[in-house]
Parts: C-alpha cells; sequence; structure tokens
C-alpha cells in the first residue's frame, strides 16, 4: 500500500521531545531507491517554533546510501529531506543512537516518496504505523474511528516525542473543516501535556510547552468580542501599515507565511472571498511569519498564490509581536475585523469563510 498522503501530511506537523540522553550522536544510515538525489537533508523540529532546522545534510553515494548525523540532548522528532522536495521523505524519532531506513520513491513520478521503512528506532515504527492506519481510515472516510486510532496509540506510546508528535497531528487535521474532525478540547491537550511533564519532569521541550498551554486560555470564544489589537508592520517595500488604516472596513487579518503548507491550501479559499466581497466594504490584510531573509520566498509566495491585497512582514518568524498579541498557536489563522476594529469572528477556513462574510457584510 502507498503512503504518499502519510507523507504529505506528516510534513505538516512535527514536536520534540525526552531527557536525558546527555550530547548523544544521533545516526541516520539511510538508502535512496528509484531516484538519484544531488542532496539529503536531515532537519530537527524544534519545540520553540515547530518549524524544520537542517541540522546536516550529505550528497549521497552513487547506489543511493547516505549517513546523515546530530548532536541530540533529547528525544526528538527528525525529518529527512531529499533535494528541495516540499514535503519530508521521513520522520523518525531518536529513541536510539542509530535508526536504518530506506526510502523508496514513486517508480512513475520520481518526485513522490512511495513509502519508508525504518529499523532501530521503536518510536519511528510506532509513529509510521499511527500515520499508515490514519490516513488508510481517513481516505476511506471513516472519520469516526480517527479519535479512537489517536487515543489508542497514545495510550500505549512510551515516548513523549511521539506521544506529542500524535496530538499535534490530530490537531493540526482537526483544525481543517475539510476533515470534519473533533479535535480536543484545550482542557483535553492540557490534561495530556501535563500527563507527559509528570512522566517526563526534567523534559525541556514538554516544559516549554506546558508554559505554552498554561497562557492558552480555556474558552473557545478566542479573540472575539475584543478590539484587535493595534500593530504596525512593514510592507514589501518597507511602508509601515498599520491595522487602524482600515477603520471603517471589514477587514480580514489573514496571518500566514510562505513556508505553511496549509495556508497555501487555504489561499485560493482566502482569494475568492476577496474576489466575491471585495466591493461589499470588506478587504484582507496578509501578515506573513517568514524568516529574516526570505523575502523572496515570501514574494514568490504572493505572486503565485494572487494575493493581491495587501502584504506586510517584519519577516521575524515566529518571534514578530503580533503572534503574542493575537495569542497565535499555528497558521494559517484570520480574525475578522468589523469597522470599528472589533473582532467579530476568528479561525474562519474552507466555506465558513464567505458564508460568515456574506452573513455580515452589508449587501
Amino acid at each position: 500500500m502507498k503512503n504518499t498522503s502519510i507523507l504529505l501530511l506528516a510534513a505538516l506537523l512535527f514536536l520534540t521531545s525526552c531527557s536525558g540522553l546527555r550530547d548523544q550522536q544521533f545516526t541516520v544510515n539511510g538508502k535512496v531507491n528509484r531516484m538519484s538525489p544531488s542532496m539529503v537533508y536531515l532537519e530537527e523540529i524544534p519545540m520553540a517554533t515547530m518549524q524544520p532546522v537542517t541540522v546536516d545534510s550529505v550528497r549521497p553515494n552513487k547506489d543511493g546510501s547516505f549517513v546523515l548525523r546530530a548532536k541530540v540532548t533529547e528525544e526528538t522528532v527528525f525529518n529527512v529531506r531529499i533535494d528541495k522536495q516540499d514535503y519530508p521523505a521521513a520522520s523518525v524519532i531518536n529513541d536510539g543512537k542509530k535508526v536504518d531506513l530506506q526510502i523508496f520513491f514513486d517508480p512513475v513520478s520520481k518526485v513522490m516518496t512511495d513509502r519508508y521503512e525504518v529499523k532501530g528506532s521503536v518510536a519511528s515504527s510506532a509513529l509510521q504505523s499511527y500515520l499508515l492506519e490514519f490516513n488508510s481510515q481517513l481516505l476511506k472516510g471513516k472519520v469516526d474511528s480517527l479519535r479512537v486510532i489517536t487515543e489508542r496509540a497514545l495510550g500505549v506510546s512510551k515516548s513523549p516525542a511521539l506521544s506529542m508528535m500524535i496530538i499535534s497531528y490530530y490537531q493540526s487535521l482537526a483544525g481543517n473543516p475539510a476533515f470534519g474532525l473533533t479535535g480536543f478540547t484545550v482542557e483535553e491537550t492540557k490534561a495530556q501535556v501535563k500527563k507527559l511533564t509528570e512522566a517526563f519532569p526534567k523534559h525541556k521541550g514538554l516544559e516549554a510547552v506546558s508554559i505554552m498551554m498554561a497562557t492558552q486560555p480555556a474558552s473557545s470564544k478566542g479573540m472575539v468580542g475584543q478590539t484587535a489589537p493595534e500593530f504596525s508592520l512593514p510592507d514589501p517595500n518597507g511602508k509601515m501599515i498599520s491595522l487602524s488604516s482600515f477603520r471603517g472596513k471589514y477587514v480580514l487579518v489573514d496571518f500566514w507565511a510562505s513556508w505553511c503548507k496549509p495556508c497555501r491550501m487555504e489561499n485560493p479559499n482566502v482569494v475568492n472571498a476577496y474576489a466575491q466581497f471585495k466591493n461589499r466594504n470588506f478587504t484582507v490584510l496578509g501578515v506573513s511569519l517568514d524568516q529574516e531573509g526570505e523575502k523572496d520566498e515570501w514574494m514568490k509566495a504572493v505572486m503565485k498564490d494572487n494575493l493581491t491585497w495587501t502584504q506586510v512582514s517584519d519577516l521575524q518568524f515566529w518571534n514578530s509581536p503580533v503572534v503574542s498579541l493575537y495569542n497565535i498557536q499555528g497558521i494559517p489563522f484570520n480574525v475578522l475585523v468589523d469597522p470599528t476594529g472589533k473582532i467579530i469572528a476568528e479561525s474562519l477556513r474552507g466555506d465558513a469563510l464567505a458564508t460568515t462574510l456574506d452573513k455580515v457584510l452589508p449587501k
């Protein structure tokens, strides 16, 4: 059975975990089959940002074999990425000092991973099994079974890295209306993190998650009803644009980034909504969480996705002040602000965006 869809989705989510490794070296002995890559990269997924950081790279041998290494102090999720492809070829966890990895590419397209095989890591094998079962049921439309599958996997997991990955993976898909999943509540997620933190009290990654969860409001209301926090950020030409300059209009403040695949998948919905409602006193303000040195990638994404409204970014990634101002836990994320500056809706994705706009905007 092909698990291309698993690998595509798995690329969206990652977290670190575990303790007590004391600066061990983690080694990935791998081989790429049915393809001749130029480079293979090892990416660590730090808890603070949940965004991949390249820690090693190597040009594979003629037979596709390679060795990647990283210094580790905690059990962590790693991606193995081939060349500059959008999605990683595999995800592994360093619950042991070494894993053996075989990556097989689709024999027809040779640009999509067909499957991978991993040995030497109980947690990595468990992660792969969970993703296989989860996505198999998802593709069959058996949505009701997915939470059961997830809770069962969490119940038997002995690895905090694996557990946090499972939680993050399930929650991210539940955040997309297209999948029809009911996510864990804030209270349920806090309880899961608390349980892991008590089991692994010296784990720095879990400690960071606990601190983050403590500041997250339990109410599902979020920021609705509040005045939208003011901010000013530069547009691509360096001109400072303030949120208050949009007073008098309904404005969708859309937080996204060029590197964020779910954001790019959601952009067509925003484009369609803008085209449909821009003549009803409505506009969009795009706020990118791209990184320093990645302005070109930001601009390419704006052009490719046809984002014709105002765009701003300080290119500070998750360090941008808007992250704390709007309690952004992940992107894509948006808030709908009315002409008086009050937030009247948030997290409008898929069909919910157009449906809500049609209800609240003047005819």
